[in-house]
C-alpha cells in the first residue's frame, strides 16, 4: 500500500491550468488561466507552515488492467488541524489521488489528484496535478495552485511543498494573493487536453 507520505508528495508537474500546455495557439489575445478573478487589489501575503501526515480515510479501489498496470482509484488521506502562519490556509486537508503503477525494470507510478482545505472561514480547492514517481521512490517537484472558495472566493494561493520525514509531515511555503495569474503565453494552447 502507498503511504500517506508517497500520496501527498505525489504532487508535481503543475500543469499551469488543469492540463498539459502544448505549443499551439498563436492568437494575439493569449488565454487567461481559469479560476478566481479576485478584486484586483493586488494584496499578497507570504506564508509558511507544516502539515503532519494524515490517516488513510478511504482506501483506493484497485484492479489490474489488461496491460498489467495496477490501477488505484480515489484514495483519500485526511490531515486534521493543519496550521500555517496565514490562518486562512489551514484547517482540515483532504488529499484525493488516483494512481497507476507500472511494473518492470523502469517501474514508475503516475498520480493524478490534489488537496481540498476547509476551515471555519472558507476553503481552498487545488487545481488537479499530475505527478511521476520514479523507481527509487523520489517524485517530481510539488508546486500547486489553489483557488479560494466560500469565504476566500476570489483569492488564489501558490504553494510549494517539501516533505520532512524527520518531523513526520510536509513543510509549506507560498503566497495567498488577490488577483489573477499572469496570462498563458500566446504560443501555448490552453485547452490542449480537452
Amino acid at each position: 500500500m502507498i503511504s500517506p507520505t508517497q500520496a501527498i508528495m505525489a504532487g508535481a508537474l503543475t500543469l499551469a491550468a488543469t492540463g498539459l500546455m502544448l505549443v499551439g495557439s498563436q492568437s494575439s489575445d493569449p488565454p487567461i488561466l481559469p479560476g478566481a478573478e479576485g478584486t484586483g487589489s493586488g494584496e499578497a501575503t507570504l506564508f509558511e507552515g507544516f502539515f503532519r501526515y494524515g490517516s488513510d480515510t478511504q482506501p483506493a479501489t484497485s484492479e489490474t488492467l489488461d496491460n498489467g498496470v495496477q490501477a488505484h482509484r480515489d484514495q483519500i488521506w485526511t490531515i486534521y488541524s493543519a496550521e500555517t502562519s496565514d490562518p486562512r490556509f489551514g484547517g482540515t486537508v483532504t488529499n484525493t489521488w488516483s494512481y497507476d503503477e507500472y511494473t518492470g525494470d523502469d517501474a514508475v507510478t503516475i498520480w493524478t489528484g490534489g488537496w481540498n482545505i476547509t476551515n471555519d472561514e472558507g476553503g481552498w480547492q487545488q487545481r488537479p496535478i499530475v505527478n511521476l514517481g520514479y523507481p527509487d521512490g523520489t517524485y517530481t517537484l510539488y508546486t500547486a495552485i489553489f483557488d479560494g472558495v466560500d469565504g476566500f472566493d476570489g483569492l488564489t494561493a501558490i504553494v510549494e511543498v517539501d516533505e520532512d520525514p524527520g518531523r513526520g509531515g510536509f513543510g509549506l511555503r507560498g503566497m495567498v494573493f488577490d488577483g489573477p495569474l499572469p496570462p498563458v503565453p500566446a504560443l501555448l494552447q490552453q485547452d490542449a487536453t480537452e
